[in-house]
């Protein structure tokens, strides 16, 4: 029986994933398909429907890579980077005494390392993306955000300027070893590629969030092409591993009908 149930259980795990990489797929074929557009260009095409249909009707899904441009920018919290989109954490790094049962009823102690999260942030801003024709707006709120590694390190207690950063918090039980900081952000003035909706709905023409569900939003440093073969990987790398858990599922279930 245990072996039906567990054989069960890969076969919808499997299905799942199948599930999951057929989405991936549709994704990978819309990052292929998708327009590369140069601002002018977009500029114009947007001019031309407003011509004929009024301001507010265009709509276009597109891909634009370009350079950060702002005159406000964010200031990221550990290293003070000015950027449009920051994550930052600190995480506390400890151990604690654990008491088990050995199979003689033994009580056995070990000491195991363990970590707590003790702040985090994220925050994100409009900005211009500059390329060789002209500049458009980006409006970031939802997309999928790739950051560049900005900062990591840990220091060990009680070197750790944790309090330095002027947050407290309860600790749990045990002997800290020390806090780890990590920061991730997009500087100003890197290049990046964002696949989004070109609109001009609210009277000016930007970068933003689709109308269309599940459709591409995203602000990378990645190229527009490895971009899309990032999507296409993951899309097989799914499909692969949902052929894998059905195999093992369908071992799991001959023996259970062997046993």
């Amino acid at each position: 029986m245990q072996f039906l149930l567990l054989s069960a259980a890969l076969f919808g795990a499997s299905f799942g994933l199948w599930w999951l990489s057929r989405r991936q797929s549709l994704k990978a074929m819309e990052a292929r398909f998708t327009p590369e557009f140069p601002v002018k260009q977009l500029e114009e095409e947007a001019a031309a429907v407003a011509a004929e249909l009024g301001s507010g009707a265009f709509r276009q899904p597109v891909k634009v890579h370009g350079k950060i441009r702002c005159d406000q920018p964010l200031v990221a919290e550990l290293t003070k980077t000015p950027c449009v989109a920051y994550r930052f954490s600190v995480t506390r790094e400890y151990e604690e005494i654990v008491w088990s049962t050995d199979d003689k009823g033994n009580q056995i102690s070990s000491r195991q390392r363990r970590s707590e999260q003790l702040a985090s942030n994220e925050r994100h801003t409009s900005f211009d993306l500059e390329d060789f024709s002209g500049c458009i707006r980006v409006f970031p709120d939802k997309a999928k955000l790739e950051l560049i590694k900005s900062h990591s390190s840990f220091e060990p207690a009680p070197l750790a300027a944790f309090s330095q950063l002027m947050l407290t918090g309860p600790h749990s039980a045990g002997e800290t070893l020390g806090y780890r900081y990590d920061e991730s952000c997009l500087t100003v003035g890197i290049e990046i590629s964002v696949f989004a909706e070109a609109s001009d709905v609210d009277g000016t023409l930007v970068l933003r969030k689709p109308e269309a569900k599940d459709a591409l939003f995203i602000v990378s440093p990645r190229s527009l092409q490895e971009l899309a073969q990032g999507v296409k990987t993951s899309a097989v790398v799914l499909f692969g591993s949902s052929i894998g858990v059905a195999l093992l599922a369908a071992v799991v279930l001959m023996l259970g009908v062997i046993r």
